[in-house]
């Protein structure tokens, strides 16, 4: 389950130089905190909009090209959101969409450090990226629902099996982690 975003008792200064190594890692940049801090509010979505598209190409945007920017930023809140499960505070609700558009740094630096810092982030993310290709929900209007028998046992279908992956792929995941690697059992032995 996500994790509700958390107030670190680290500085920002710490929480800056913990993204700021992340990125030169991920993306093969050599930012300074400086340079960092210092970038535009598009090329800060464009930082955002590159880490995202290591976890999943199709959720890169262009910011660069005279492309939308509200529709780029909007693209990129619903992969944070909905695929990667990131829960806005409440006392940002109101204003995070916003705020996120506009690259704040006060909503930008907390998201980046999310999706970066949280121990295992990139690895929980990618599972996260996977599963959303077979777990988001495809939602249909009741009216179409009710209106065709097929229809609505097609739909009822697609939710049991959805659920039977669910239940398959958790039971999967707990043999992956009691199972004893090979390798390491190995080792062991000789």
């Amino acid at each position: 389950p996500a994790q509700q975003p958390t107030v670190d008792p680290l500085s920002e200064q710490d929480m800056l130089s913990g993204i700021v190594d992340e990125i030169n890692t991920i993306l093969s940049k050599g930012f300074t905190l400086v340079d960092f801090d210092e970038l535009t509010s598009q090329q800060l979505l464009q930082v955002v909009s590159d880490v995202f598209g290591e976890l999943n190409p199709q959720a890169r945007f262009d910011f660069s090209a005279g492309n939308n920017r509200e529709e780029g930023a909007m693209r990129l809140m619903e992969f944070l959101m909905r695929t990667l499960g990131y829960k806005v505070a409440p006392m940002q609700r109101d204003t995070f969409p916003n705020d996120f558009v506009a690259a704040e740094k006060t909503t930008i630096y907390p998201v980046l450090y999310w999706v970066l810092k949280r121990p295992n982030a990139m690895k929980e993310n990618r599972e996260r990226v996977y599963l959303a290709k077979f777990l988001m929900r495809i939602e249909v209007p009741d009216e179409l629902k009710f209106q065709d028998q097929d229809f609505n046992q097609l739909y009822d279908s697609y939710l049991s099996l959805r659920q039977d992956f669910i239940e398959v792929h958790k039971r999967v995941k707990e043999l992956r982690d009691t199972s004893a690697d090979p390798a390491q059992a190995s080792r062991r032995i000789t």
